[in-house]
This record gives C-alpha cells, structure tokens and sequence, in this order.
C-alpha cells in the first residue's frame, strides 16, 4: 500500500511538474501575444495619424482646387472681356481709317492690325 502511495505521489509530482512546464509555456506565449499585440496596436494608431494626415492634406488640396478653379473663371471673364474690347476698338480703328478722306493721313496704331 505504501508503494501503491508513492507510486501515486511521484505520479502527482510529475503530473504538476509537468502543469508547471505547461503554465509557464502558455505564461511565455501569453506575454508574446501582448508584445505582438501592443505592436499591431502601435502600428495601428501610426496608421490612424497618418490616415489623418493625408486627410487634412487631401481637404487642403481639394479647397484649393476650388479655389484655383474661381480664380481660373474670373481670369477667363476678365480675358473674355479684354478680348471684346480689343476686337471692338480693332473693328473702329479699321472703320475710322476708311472713313479718313484725306490720304496723307494715317493712323500707324491700326498698321498692326489685319482687315476683318
């Protein structure tokens, strides 16, 4: 009987030695998980910061996108209308030179400018 007790003794002994090597194994990996998923955290927030980032950036563009656009319209306006007024006084110097009876006279800032 009292074998049958040791016997069981060093079978419990070896059962828990054998739970201690497996806690500290599953410990070692448990602690390798939270490194792992700090990590994975860590690089989540940069991604989040960065993500931001190109955010701001990508609304700044597109503002001044719109912004250049407005500018781009009031550009053309304004050529449009420069263009009008150089085709309008074009049109008159070239009517007030037919006009002109006298043919020593001239007007040399029409000499630029083709008949329409």
């Amino acid at each position: 009987m009292q074998k049958r007790q040791e016997r069981l003794t060093r079978t419990n002994y070896w059962e828990i030695d054998s739970n201690i090597s497996d806690a500290k194994e599953l410990l070692r990996e448990n602690t390798s998980l939270k490194l792992r998923l700090r990590e994975f955290e860590d690089k989540l927030y940069q991604n989040q910061v960065q993500l931001a980032l190109k955010d701001t950036t990508i609304r700044k563009n597109e503002r001044m996108l719109r912004e250049n656009a407005d500018k781009i319209t009031e550009l053309e306006r304004k050529l449009a209308k420069e263009f009008m007024l150089f085709q309008y006084f074009k049109r008159e110097c070239h009517r007030l030179r037919k006009e002109l009876a006298k043919p020593k006279m001239e007007i040399p800032s029409c000499s630029n400018f083709p008949e329409l």
